[in-house]
């Protein structure tokens, strides 16, 4: 029992003022103010002090504060300047929820493509098996846009290096084709079954949804195209 005292004397450096191999219950040990701090030439600090500046953060938090840093000093250019300007996040939701529909017959998009040459002997109408789906892709984007074919364009604010994407608005702006600036490029990418996509576009949509839809693209025209042009002047 008596080593057992003498571990707790050595190990925590507490002072015992009553030993006693009995009553091991009767121990009585100083406040926590009484204890001494072993290492030499060192301060003791307070604990309320803040002490986040001696942690070294990672590489890619140090980027982010660095950039924050820049986006408040500089004096960013207009055509950079519009990504910082996102979608409401009632209307998000409204776009994600409705084109959500579309994404499940992204899914089955490649098996039915593949038995084409089957319904076709078949003599069955291919306008059955027509299937509404999503695009994206900047190559593919930007084709639909000039022969315009996209009803309506999505991009990613955090797209990097930021350069890939920043011709597309003023393009959509030129052939008059709706779009709309979202904040996340990951959850474009779950729309289309992959982690990341920096824009897609809307080719065709489902007649329940013209009415929803029409007011949606209105929305864009109205917080995008009209707001950028006054930033602009």
């Amino acid at each position: 029992m008596v080593e057992k005292v003498f571990q707790i004397y050595y190990m925590k450096n507490i002072k015992i003022n009553k030993i006693k191999s009995e009553n091991f219950n009767r121990l009585h040990f100083n406040s926590s103010s009484d204890i001494k701090h072993n290492q030499f030439r060192q301060s003791v600090q307070s604990k309320k002090k803040n002490l986040s500046r001696f942690i070294k953060w990672p590489k890619y938090i140090r980027i982010q504060r660095q950039r924050r840093i820049l986006s408040k000093r500089l004096k960013i250019p207009t055509l950079i300047n519009q990504f910082t300007k996102i979608l409401n996040l009632n209307l998000t939701r409204k776009v994600f929820k409705i084109l959500s529909k579309y994404e499940l017959k992204n899914k089955n998009y490649n098996k039915t493509d593949s038995n084409i040459e089957q319904i076709e002997k078949e003599g069955k109408d291919l306008k059955q098996k027509k299937i509404f789906f999503l695009k994206h892709g900047i190559n593919t984007v930007a084709n639909l846009i000039r022969k315009k074919k996209a009803l309506f364009v999505l991009i990613a604010n955090d797209v990097n290096p930021i350069e890939m994407v920043m011709w597309l608005p003023s393009l959509c702006k030129k052939l008059g084709v709706p779009f709309c600036i979202i904040k996340n490029k990951a959850r474009l990418g779950n729309l289309v079954n992959r982690k990341k996509t920096s824009c897609l576009a809307l080719q065709s949509f489902l007649n329940e949804d013209k009415g929803d839809l029409s007011k949606i693209i209105s929305c864009f025209k109205f917080t995008f195209d009209q707001k950028l042009e006054n930033i602009k002047k």
